[in-house]
């Protein structure tokens, strides 16, 4: 292990706590972010048309939040990996060089 990653050995207590905390950050924000999803799920199924609490302003309004924030990870993958999909593609504009991100 000292010959793959030398800088470990050294800071070993560094590279513990570091660990830990990549847990605790993931592990807190996935449960946050797992009940209310959830929780959003649940109430735009009920509230879309024909559902149980059919209200089509707050299901509409609820709708397009969900629709924007949903793309933001899209938007970050296509920047991160424009130098792939120029290598690739030869251009990182346009609908082929869209592909790449949508097919990763």
């Amino acid at each position: 292990m000292a010959s793959w990653f030398p800088n470990v050995i050294h800071m070993q207590t560094e590279f513990v706590q570091a660990t830990w905390e990549t847990v605790y950050m993931t592990l807190i924000s996935a449960i946050i972010a797992g009940v209310l999803g959830l929780a959003t799920g649940i109430f735009l199924i009920a509230s879309q048309p024909g559902g149980i609490l059919e209200d089509s302003f707050i299901y509409g309004l609820l709708d397009k939040i969900v629709n924007l924030l949903r793309s933001i990870p899209f938007i970050i993958l296509l920047a991160v990996i424009a130098p792939f999909t120029r290598y690739l593609v030869g251009t990182t504009i346009g609908t082929t060089a869209a592909l790449v991100p949508l097919i990763i």
